[in-house]
Parts: structure tokens; C-alpha cells; sequence
């Protein structure tokens, strides 16, 4: 499992993340990567089939690690998977 924060990606190659339990946040004012980077991103690895979950966060900019770990309990989900569980 991974949880990507304000990232983007090349959504090319998105089958690669195809079996990966995907947690991805994006702050919506953030200034350093525009959220719709992440949105493409999810988006492509929707399109194969992947399993994402998607988390915009109105009001946050660049710094959305606080509230994914702590107020959503990412720790805990990514502890929850392993790799016997890929498809």
C-alpha cells in the first residue's frame, strides 16, 4: 500500500500501480503542485482498475501530511495491507 501526498505522477504509466492500495491527499490551495496533477494521476489508475481512495483537502496548501496520518489513521491502513493481498 502507499499514500502519496501532493504528488502528481505520469499517469502512463499507471498500470504499474494497477495493484497497489493507493491513499492519495492533495491540499487544494496548494502552490507547489496543483491538486489537478494528483486528480490525473487517480483518474489513470482508476482507468485500470486500481483501487484508490482520493482525499482533496479544502483549505490545505502543499503540507497535507498531519492531516493524513493522524486525522485519517493512514498508518493504520497501510499496516493493514500486505503483499499476499495483491490481486
Amino acid at each position: 500500500a502507499a499514500v502519496p501526498l501532493c504528488g502528481g505522477g505520469m499517469p502512463w504509466n499507471a498500470r504499474r500501480m494497477k495493484d497497489v492500495p493507493l491513499r492519495v491527499f492533495h491540499g487544494v490551495d496548494d502552490a507547489a503542485v496543483d491538486f489537478t496533477e494528483s486528480v490525473k494521476m487517480v483518474n489513470a489508475v482508476r482507468a485500470v482498475g486500481g483501487r484508490v481512495e482520493f482525499f482533496l483537502l479544502p483549505g490545505r496548501t502543499h503540507n497535507v501530511w498531519e492531516p493524513a496520518l493522524y486525522e485519517y489513521g493512514s498508518v493504520e491502513w497501510m499496516l493493514a495491507h500486505r503483499l499476499s493481498d495483491r490481486a
